[in-house]
């Protein structure tokens, strides 16, 4: 009998779940789980069209908010298309280990296995960004000040993040008002001091403004 041959896709994702022994893997484990997929696919077409119809498939329920291409349904929910590797990374580990508390959120990441969240991060990571935003020029003037005050250092001169930090650059503007806010507010979530410190002074319209603006980015 002669026995089927697995595909190199197969084969990086039996062995990344040999390696982690059935643990919880950290963030940043996680992330180089992805990036080593990411970086198979870039390597070999068959791996690519892979990736794709297998973080497709895998990301089925997840496309109820986020889209079946990345893309948010409802505009106070992130795209998560051309999101950082080591950010999707690290939010899968922050909801599972419940430091970020959103329902179904907490529920479905901790259902996952850590196979299933570095093939998500892969995927999403994989697809394009949505477009921009166009916004008016006085509100998008005043936005870009203040990025370039207050963003700019960890997030980039081009919003794409640096350092794992989120991607904000042509993001839905609700979810990013709402996002601010929460950190504004004081809401619960993970590593939330070194924002709330530069988010505090902003009132309602500079929040509008600024989300506008990182909206209109590519």
């Amino acid at each position: 009998m002669v026995r089927p041959r697995r595909s190199v896709f197969s084969l990086f994702v039996a062995l990344f779940g040999v390696l982690a022994g059935g643990t919880a893997l950290a963030g940043e484990v996680i992330a180089e789980q992805a990036s080593a997929l990411l970086a198979q696919a870039a390597k070999s077409p068959q791996a690519k069209t892979e990736l794709l119809e297998k973080g497709r498939d895998r990301a089925a329920f997840c496309a109820y908010c986020h889209g079946s291409d990345g893309g948010a349904t409802r505009p106070d929910y992130p795209n998560l298309a051309g999101q950082s590797v080591d950010y999707l990374a690290a939010q899968l580990r922050q909801f599972g280990g419940s430091e970020r508390h959103r329902r179904v959120m907490n529920e479905l990441s901790t259902g996952m296995t850590d196979a299933d969240k570095a093939l998500l991060v892969a995927y999403y990571n994989s697809l394009p960004p949505k477009p921009p935003i166009p916004g008016d020029a006085k509100q998008l003037a005043v936005g870009k000040g203040l990025f370039t005050a207050r963003c700019q250092s960890c997030h980039g001169v081009d919003a794409h993040g640096i350092e794992g930090r989120a991607r904000l650059a042509s993001q839905k503007p609700a979810y990013l008002e709402r996002i601010l806010l929460d950190f504004r507010d004081g809401s619960d979530r993970a590593g939330g001091s070194v924002m709330r410190g530069l988010v505090k002074p902003l009132s309602d319209d500079d929040v509008r403004a600024l989300a506008a603006y990182l909206a209109s980015l590519p």
